[in-house]
This record gives C-alpha cells, structure tokens and sequence, in this order.
C-alpha cells in the first residue's frame, strides 16, 4: 500500500492514523486538528515527549531511535468535547493535550477550537435573576425557601432556555456550536417535590440537569 491507500481509511472527526510502510512512518489525521493530535501522539508515546504543563515540557536524549516497523494504529476520539484545563493552559498546550476546547477563542494558529455559544454557570443569562419576582416558581426551592439555583423541572424554565439559547446563538459571531449548561457555583439546588424524585430516583442531584440538557438538545435539533 502507499500514502493513497491510507488517506482512504476513515477515520472520525479529530482522529488520526499512525502507521509504517517499510521504512517510512505516515501521520494522517481528521482535518488540521487530527493532524496536529497524529504528530504530538507520535512524539508523545512513540518517542517519549511529555508536556507536563504549559511550561514543562521533557524531551528525551537518546542517541538511538527505534521505531517498530509494524506500526497500524487508528485512533478515534471517544468524546467529542474534551476539555481538562489546569492554571495558564494555552492554545499550544490544549492542541499537545488533545483538548478541543478554547473558550471564547477559536485557537486558529492551532488547527482550531470548539467555543461555547454560552459557557459555564449560563442558566443566570438564559433564566435571568429579572424573572425572580414576577415568577419565583421558575427557581429553586431550598429549605422551604426559593433561591437563585434554576428549578430544572418547571416546564416553563425549559420554554425560556430554548428561546435564550435560540437568540444567544443568532447573535454568535464566532460560528460557535455548543451549549454549556451550569448552575451559579454553590450548593442551592432545588428541593421542589418534582426534582427530589429525580435525585431519587436516579440517585444523584445531576439527574434533573442532565435530564433538562437532553430536552434542550431535542428542541434545538
């Protein structure tokens, strides 16, 4: 086979393909990204690079290099939104650490980015705090109180955040595709009767948002 043969192969978004012919190692990957994971995979177990954090990177010095001639190795990713940052990660280090997510940047100098249309506790901007008085019903209950948490389980809450998320997107300008959904960053979530039988149910208080992302995810498909 030759380089014509393997370009063939298929491979997923983002995946790559690692493979030797004689003497000749071939890196094929899945757009720029893919090819950019293909090398820095190659580097990283094939020769020993590590990039420990976005400073500390350890290239190791070795006089000979032997490369298993019998390389065929096909590697897709398992999730299409990886993301595992640490204090200072840049561009550069998400690309060599398969990460594929770049926040507001859409990291072009590296083969490009997943951007979130909104990000991180968004539930505040898509269910703003202005609704609180006229309809306390959409937050959540909390020791017998409502608090600034969304309650999941309103069917009205889903009705708002599907038109916020409509909007929110229409007035993207960075061609983003993902939608992060998250409570504010403390622990008041709601306590209402439909959502503890949620937890109940299911076990965990994460039952209730990821039953809610899924029926956002429908009603934008």
């Amino acid at each position: 086979s030759d380089i014509k043969y393997i370009k063939k192969r298929k491979s997923a978004k983002e995946g790559l393909i690692i493979k030797t012919e004689g003497e000749k190692i071939f890196i094929i990957g899945s757009g720029v990204r893919g090819a950019l994971y293909g090398v820095y995979t190659f580097l990283e177990e094939y020769l020993g690079v590590r990039w420990f954090t976005p400073t500390l990177e350890v290239v190791p010095e070795n006089e000979d290099i032997i490369i298993d001639a019998n390389i065929d190795r096909t590697v897709e990713p398992s999730f299409a939104v990886r993301r595992n940052d640490c204090a200072g990660t840049n561009d550069a280090h998400r690309a060599r650490t398969k990460m594929n997510v770049s926040f507001w940047q859409p990291a072009t100098a590296h083969g490009g980015a997943l951007t979130y249309v909104v990000w991180d506790a968004s539930l505040p901007s898509l269910v703003p705090d202005s609704l609180f008085a006229e309809h306390p019903e959409y937050f959540a209950l909390h020791d017998g109180r409502r608090t600034d948490h969304v309650c999941l389980t309103h069917p009205d809450v889903l009705r708002i955040t599907v038109e916020s998320v409509r909007t929110a997107i229409e007035n993207n300008t960075m061609g983003a595709k993902y939608v992060h959904i998250g409570q504010k960053d403390n622990q008041n979530y709601c306590r209402c009767e439909n959502c503890t039988a949620l937890y109940e149910k299911h076990g965990s208080i994460c039952a209730p948002t990821l039953i809610f992302t899924n029926k956002l995810a429908d009603a934008l498909d």
